[in-house]
């Protein structure tokens, strides 16, 4: 059959082609719309950025010309002041992402009911309290308060809020939002009884005017101060919206002042990364970087890694590797290495549960508690699993901190003594060698602790292999951090190797060893000790720095006796950073003039020419 081209195929072809170039035109019509919205939303953005800066200015009196943010001076205490000379440095710039990594993820993103140490990471660049510590002052400075004066009692503090202060959608800060604030911190129905119990020395928050605000405290006590302004302030109008349920259950809601903010303050799934958006509105000196974000790595092998590849910034390696890498010359060349110590760097210990099912068990007895102390070599474990960066640990108090007692000295390594003790405390011993308990069943062991970290699986086999030589068998029972910490506030455990971090140049020890909080605080091991509770809450009301100090260190004393923890290790902290991030400093007492954990303004940057994540 003869096939031929017809007016009708012609007319088809036509049409085919009008289509094609009508589609041609949409997609043309739509990259020009494309890059219209995007220029748009670049001016919204510039005047964003303009608008707070002229409120800024407006705010404090001054007129100030160009871009930045005008000075923040309050009665000559700026936090600020630093970063104010970092930004005169010749190749500062703002912009660039910067990318580390967390171990484990944390369990929520919502500060009223979640305070893992990786959330506080998250919680301190987005929320803002109304007065911040200042690395070199070694105290708190005003942020979100201009001023504030004690009553003659010491029993109350009229705070003066800063009136330019805007939450990160917009909205203003006022009297309001820190009222509102502690009625959530105190409600029973949200948060938990440990945090509760933390802030009972805080009566109440009463409104005197749009930015001023009356704090009545329960009672004189040192912390009083610091307990009150540390506390960030949280936007009334965003919590409103949600139930007292809603508030308590929710994976996230997080919204602040502060120089970062969530892209949605109500969206969070643990196990993926953790972007912080700069926040635009911010009230003060804008922080450099764009955008920070925090990957969930769990092991350290594959963070290092990462790390190599250029797909991380910071990187806190073990120490085995951190020798390792000081051995690659290429990976040196374009990268910085810090090794120091700081007063917030903690201590690893192992918590002995003094009950069981409701009833002592056997490390009720301190005589346990000394030998378990005494078997364990610790001075070999900062040798030769932490290859010389930690040293052994004889209390809570860093050794950097004056609350330290300097006569104290960490138990010595005595196996011999500690089977005696064990012996006399009604522990036996078998015809195999076998360590047998009061009530002749084997000494076993359940030695519970966080999952994914080759560190502390080789600080638990350690611990196994010295306690053996005991005839002590030890179970190693490896958690994910999240199952860990619900375990031991629900005191389902036996024995726990864990860490305490964050600490201060002076830190309260109440929550962890007080008897009061067995029940809700974080003292989970149930240790109890008279005396100490008493010199506990003398110190709370001694205002005198110096007599208090004193106080601290008979403290020290009773706790270095009774060994409600085995005190393992104290680190020194090892730190890789990327080379093209620049003004990375050591500070006294605090290690680097960046703390992770503290809301003090980010005085890192990358110049401009070696921005490598800009979109």
């Amino acid at each position: 059959m003869e096939n031929r081209f017809g007016f009708k195929d012609l007319v088809m072809m036509a049409l085919v082609l009008a289509i094609i170039v009508m589609l041609g035109l949409k997609m043309v019509q739509d990259d020009r719309h494309w890059d219209s919205l995007s220029a748009i939303g670049t001016k919204l953005d510039q005047q964003t950025k303009d608008i707070t800066a002229l409120r800024r200015v407006i705010s404090q009196g001054g007129v100030r010309v160009g871009n930045g943010a005008a000075p923040s001076t309050i009665g000559g205490n700026d936090i600020f002041r630093r970063v104010h000379d970092v930004r005169k440095l010749p190749d500062f710039a703002e912009g660039d992402t910067y990318i580390s990594a967390f171990s484990a993820a944390p369990p929520k993103l919502n500060y009223l009911t979640s305070h893992s140490t990786y959330g506080r990471v998250v919680y301190c660049k987005i929320l803002e309290g109304l007065a911040e510590w200042d690395i070199e002052k070694l105290e708190m400075v005003p942020h979100l308060a201009r001023s504030w004066k004690w009553a003659e009692d010491r029993l109350s503090l009229d705070v003066q809020l800063r009136t330019d202060v805007t939450f990160s959608d917009g909205e203003p800060m006022t009297a309001d939002d820190l009222v509102y604030t502690w009625e959530l911190k105190k409600d029973p129905e949200i948060t938990d009884g440990h945090d509760r119990a933390y802030y009972a020395p805080i009566k109440s928050v009463e409104k005197l005017g749009e930015h001023e605000v009356r704090i009545h405290f329960v009672k004189i006590f040192y912390e009083n101060f610091m307990r009150a302004m540390e506390v960030p302030v949280l936007p009334k109008h965003f919590f409103k919206k949600f139930t007292k349920r809603q508030i308590r259950e929710s994976p996230a809601l997080v919204m602040g002042t502060g120089p970062y903010r969530l892209a949605d303050p109500t969206k969070y799934t643990p196990g993926e990364p953790v972007e912080l958006l700069r926040n635009e509105r911010y009230w003060a000196v804008p922080p450099p970087y764009d955008r920070m974000v925090y990957r969930i790595i769990e092991k350290e092998s594959t963070e290092l890694v990462a790390f190599r590849n250029g797909e991380l910034d910071a990187f806190i390696p073990t120490p085995e590797q951190h020798l390792q890498m000081l051995k690659d010359e290429p990976l040196k060349s374009r990268t910085q290495h810090q090794v120091y110590g700081h007063v917030r760097t903690g201590y690893y210990y192992l918590d002995w549960n003094e009950k069981s099912k409701g009833k002592d068990s056997v490390y009720a007895d301190k005589r346990v508690r000394q030998a378990m102390t005494m078997l364990l070599d610790r001075q070999r474990l900062c040798d030769e699993i932490f290859l010389g960066f930690a040293e052994p640990c004889d209390g809570p108090f860093h050794p950097m901190s004056p609350q330290h007692n300097p006569k104290i000295k960490p138990w010595a390594y005595d196996p011999d003594r500690g089977v005696e003790l064990l012996l006399a405390a009604g522990f036996k011993k078998n015809a195999e060698g076998r360590m047998l308990k009061p009530d002749g069943t084997p000494f076993n062991i359940d030695l519970s602790y966080g999952s994914g970290s080759d560190l502390l699986q080789k600080v638990a086999l350690f611990l196994k292999d010295n306690l053996a030589r005991a005839g002590i068998s030890v179970k190693l029972n490896p958690l994910k951090w999240a199952v860990l910490l619900q375990n031991m506030r629900e005191k389902n455990y036996e024995a726990s190797l864990s860490g305490w971090g964050g600490g201060s140049v002076e830190s309260d020890i109440e929550q962890m060893f007080h008897t009061k909080n067995i029940k809700e605080g974080d003292n989970r091991n149930g240790y109890s000790n008279p005396e100490l509770d008493r010199l506990i809450e003398q110190a709370h009301v001694t205002l005198e720095y110096d007599d208090r100090l004193k106080i601290w260190h008979k403290c020290h004393e009773i706790l270095h006796e009774d060994q409600p923890y085995t005190f393992m290790t104290v680190s020194k902290v090892r730190l890789w950073l990327d080379d093209r991030i620049k003004n990375v400093k050591r500070v006294p007492v605090f290690g680097l003039n960046s703390v992770t954990t503290w809301a003090v303004p980010i005085e890192w940057y990358v110049p401009k020419k070696l921005q490598k994540r800009t979109d």
